[in-house]
Formats: C-alpha cells, structure tokens, sequence
C-alpha cells in the first residue's frame, strides 16, 4: 500500500456553538447523517465537541481524497462512527464512495484531538 493523501482540518469550539446558536437544528443536519444526528449527546458541550470533530474529521477526509467538498460532494456524503473503543471511522456514500472507489481508497487513518478551545483531524488515505 501507498499513501495516497493526508489532510488535517481545525475549528474552534466557539465557532461550533456560535453555528448551533445562530441555526438551531439546520447546522447538525447540513453536516451530519441521521445516524450521527441520533448519536449526539444530549449535553450541550459534549455536543459542540462532537459537531466540532465530526465537522473536522469529514473535511480532513475530503482534502485527504485531494478534492474537498467540490464537484457535489458534502458533509452528507461521509459518516463519522466511533467502535466500541471510541476509535473515531468513517464511512463514505454518494459521490464520495464514488471517488473512493475511483482512487482505490483501501485504507484509512483517522485521528481526532481537542485543546482547550479547538478540535483537529488528521487523516491519511492509502491506495
């Protein structure tokens, strides 16, 4: 196997709060699937972190594939799921598995981290 792309992406946890604040409701569902909206804990912080590392692991993983979310693609088209030790995986749907597919996507590294007032994401593709 070889690397195919790394990517990384931040955000301040106060940008998330400010979203959830300004679009109550609509900011979860532009960026999340049904079953990442169902997953959300209930308390408001708990919340705003996972929003903040669903938000950057799924941009991390699209500059990863070298395109972003271009060309139709969206948040929409990619799942965040923790197993049951909380490693954080994704899952790719729409135009997204499509360009997986299309690159040959066979493997993934997906790391997620907070300090203090940020999250970040680390991703790493291989073919």
């Amino acid at each position: 196997m070889s690397i195919l792309g790394i990517g990384i992406d931040i955000v301040s946890l106060k940008r998330i709060e400010i979203l959830l604040e300004k679009y109550p409701g609509r900011f979860e569902k532009k960026i999340c699937r049904a079953q990442e909206i169902k997953k959300l804990p209930k308390n408001h912080f708990q919340k705003v972190r996972r929003l903040a590392s669903t938000f950057t692991a799924k941009e991390a993983f699209s500059k990863a594939c070298g395109t972003g979310f271009t060309e139709g693609m969206w948040f929409t088209d990619l799942e965040v799921q923790r197993n049951k030790q909380g490693r954080p995986e994704i899952l790719s749907y729409g135009k997204m598995k499509e360009l997986c597919d299309k690159l040959k996507v066979r493997k993934y590294h997906l790391s997620l981290s907070y300090e203090k007032e940020t999250c970040i994401s680390f991703a790493i593709l291989e073919k």
